[in-house]
């Protein structure tokens, strides 16, 4: 008969089917023999089972790290194709600036080329520059020299040279305002007399004769008398005219006509009208300013000089100027009622009936009115060696100026102020002479050792100090010790 064995559904299963079979074997053999391989045959199946149910947990264990495996898979192939794709689009860059930068490269080759070519340009430039600077310091050097020729005779003078002069001259000189109040009698819209106050003004130029204590308390200033001369003006009140000087630099100061004591001891104002020559003196600070140095001897035909001063100078706003010319020659200048007349000699003059005569520097240097009362500066060493006095005809510039020479200025200051004169031709105040103190008699000193020692040491040491006295008292009773 066939037995169709029950479904297995688990080791457990098969295991209770298995045991059904073995007891019907049983009842055909022996029950011991038939027990102990059943025994057997169990723990093999236990162990089978066993076994079975660990590979069906490597299995399981298996299938759950292949699933994760396949989902890292996942992830990685995503990965590796975005990858691809960024790799994919730098590729595509690079292969683009592959061509700009061999463009590039094209460029700097052929920017080398150029560049190679602007140096050897260079080259030759720079040669030539040297060549060129050479020419324009030669020209330079040309530029910075003027030339005076006179006859057959040239002198070169340095540009650099005359702004030098120029500047030394301006810081001797000065600008001069006056205004004139004066009063005149009118008649009025019906005829009747009154009295009417006038002003103008005067003005022209001056120079620093010499600073009182270096300029902080003051100086002395030359000019022209006729800079201040006024028909309307009376004697008396020149003595109290009130001046303004313009300074260098912008700074006014007053000033007022200098007042010195004659021989005989009278108050006088300080000109000479001969020489058309006054001096003002200022009390304030004009420590900015510099006095000028006169000639010793009368200028030379021939002598380069500038003229410093204000010309127009009311007009045009007291600003300084300044001309360049020679000395043309010399002339003698009278003075009668009427303007000044140029002579052949001093025994024209006094024959044509001149009140006096000045000798005077004749110069082709610009001069014109306010000019008068400046400075004639000498260019070869800066020396004051004429003032502008007069022009020739009238008021208009013919090329013909005059003006006092320096010599006659410095004798006439020699008299108006206490000053010494330098051998560089400048004033300069006298050093306060020191008093001489009456030798005394010699006072008779007791010897040393005597009694009167220690009185003598104290009356006539009344200054001495206490410790000095005792020193010297100790040096004394010493000396008697030892019998000295």
């Amino acid at each position: 008969m066939k037995v169709t064995p029950p479904t297995i559904t688990s080791p457990q299963g098969n295991r209770n089917w298995f045991k059904k079979i073995t007891l019907g074997v049983l009842g055909l053999g022996s029950a011991a023999g038939v027990t102990v391989g059943y025994l057997n045959l169990d723990n093999r199946i236990d162990g089978l089972s066993s076994a079975n149910t660990q590979l069906t947990q490597s299995l399981n264990g298996s299938e759950a790290a292949r699933t994760a495996l396949g989902e890292d898979v996942g992830k990685a192939n995503a990965t590796i194709a975005r990858l691809e794709k960024d790799l994919l689009d730098k590729n595509t860059t690079i292969q683009a600036q592959s061509g700009q930068i061999t463009k590039l490269e094209s460029g700097m080759a052929a920017y080398g080329k150029t560049l190679e070519e602007a140096r050897v340009k260079l080259t030759g430039l720079e040669t030539k520059g040297k060549e060129t600077s050479d020419r324009v310091g030669k020209l330079t050097t040309n530029l910075d020299t003027v030339g005076i020729k006179i006859g057959g005779l040239e002198k070169k003078v340095s540009v650099s040279d005359l702004q030098d002069i120029y500047n030394k001259a301006l810081s001797s000189t000065v600008l001069i305002e006056i205004e004139i109040r004066h009063k005149e009698i009118e008649k009025d819209d019906k005829g009747k007399e009154v009295e009417v106050e006038k002003s103008h003004t005067h003005s022209g130029s001056g120079y620093v004769i010499a600073h009182i204590n270096g300029g902080k308390d003051g100086g002395y200033i030359g000019t022209n008398w006729h800079v201040l001369e006024c028909e309307n003006v009376k004697e008396e009140d020149y003595k109290n005219m009130e001046i303004v000087l313009h300074l260098p630099g912008g700074k006014k100061v007053k000033a007022r006509p200098h007042l010195y004591k004659d021989k005989s001891g009278k108050e006088e104002l300080a000109r000479n009208k001969e020489h058309d020559l006054v001096l003002l003196k200022t009390i304030e600070d004009i420590t900015g300013t510099m006095p000028v140095s006169f000639a010793s001897e009368s200028p030379k035909t021939g002598e380069a000089v500038m003229v410093v001063g204000g010309p127009f100078s009311s007009d045009l706003g007291y600003r300084f100027s300044g001309s360049f010319g020679i000395v043309s020659g010399d002339s003698t200048v009278g003075y009668g009622k009427g303007n000044p007349t140029i002579y052949t000699s001093k025994e024209e003059a006094r024959v044509k009936g001149a009140i006096g005569t000045v000798a005077t520097a004749r110069t082709d240097a610009a001069m014109n009115p306010g000019n008068s009362g400046g400075l004639g500066f000498r260019v070869r060493d800066g020396k004051m060696i004429f003032m502008p006095t007069f022009i020739y005809p009238g008021e208009i510039f013919h090329g013909m100026g005059f003006g006092v020479t320096a010599p006659i200025i410095r004798d006439d200051v020699k008299v108006w102020i206490p000053y010494d004169l330098n051998a560089d031709g400048s004033f300069v105040e006298k050093k306060a002479e020191e008093k001489k103190v009456a030798p005394q008699p010699p006072v008779e000193r007791p010897k040393p050792g005597s009694k009167q020692s220690r009185i003598w040491d104290r009356s006539q040491n009344s200054l001495l100090s206490q410790s000095a006295l005792r020193q010297h008292n100790g040096i004394v009773s010493a000396r008697r010790t030892i019998g000295v």
